[in-house]
């Protein structure tokens, strides 16, 4: 069972790691975007 899931999750790192690096994506363009506002 361990090893079935630890296959699981390897399986789905790829994914878990796009979602988190569009979360950042979006993050660092929200922010961005604020401190232009800010800036004008």
């Amino acid at each position: 069972m361990p090893g079935e899931l630890t296959q699981g999750i390897t399986n789905q790192m790829p994914v878990i790691i796009a979602n988190i690096a569009a979360f950042f994506t979006q993050c660092i363009r929200s922010l961005t975007s604020y401190k232009s506002v800010n800036y004008l």
